[in-house]
């Protein structure tokens, strides 16, 4: 049998090589990549992947913050969060919120229409339009008080207020020793 050699145009520079063939004559493919190290710099992929272990993603400047996924729940590190943190925000592509969970322990639902306040109260929006709270329960029958969630823009304003009553707390403990 004449020996016959398969060969391929380098698109590079036009030289000819030679294709590799296993002993059957079949194209030989390359193995799927794989890496194993640390990569400056950024990665786009198209396609799907898929991950054996944990995904962990960390603040560029700030490795104290960080989130991971893992097998089964999704862990959020952020030491430096406050009440007015957002850990887990998930909204519609036209921005609507439909679930927000904060650093002050509250959640909320569809747009802050339900959800539980930071003290673990329920709150939900009536049909008339009104946001109103659990407040008490009585032979079965729900108390319900107005409510108003906190915005984001009042958590943040409430912070300069608390640091100040602290410093004067601490300027009077100071002051009668």
């Amino acid at each position: 049998m004449t020996d016959v050699r398969l060969t391929a145009t380098n698109p590079d520079n036009s030289s000819v090589v030679p294709v590799a063939c296993n002993e059957r004559g079949e194209l030989r493919l390359e193995e799927p990549l794989q890496f194993d190290g640390n990569l400056d710099g950024s990665l786009d992929v198209e396609g799907s992947g898929t991950f054996h272990g944990p995904v962990k993603s960390e603040a560029v400047n700030d490795s104290s913050k960080w989130s991971a996924l893992n097998e089964g729940y999704i862990v959020i590190q952020d030491p430096g969060a406050d009440e007015g943190s957002i850990y887990l925000r998930c909204r519609t592509s036209s921005g609507v919120n439909q679930v927000e969970i904060r650093g002050s322990g509250s959640v909320s639902f569809a747009n802050n229409q339900a959800g539980f306040t930071s003290e673990g109260y329920l709150f939900c929006k009536t049909l008339r339009g009104n946001i109103v709270m659990l407040n008490n329960l009585v032979n079965g029958l729900g108390e319900w008080v107005e409510y108003t969630p906190d915005t984001r823009k009042d958590l943040v304003q409430e912070k300069p207020e608390e640091k100040r009553e602290e410093r004067s707390e601490k300027d009077n403990s100071s002051e009668s020793q």
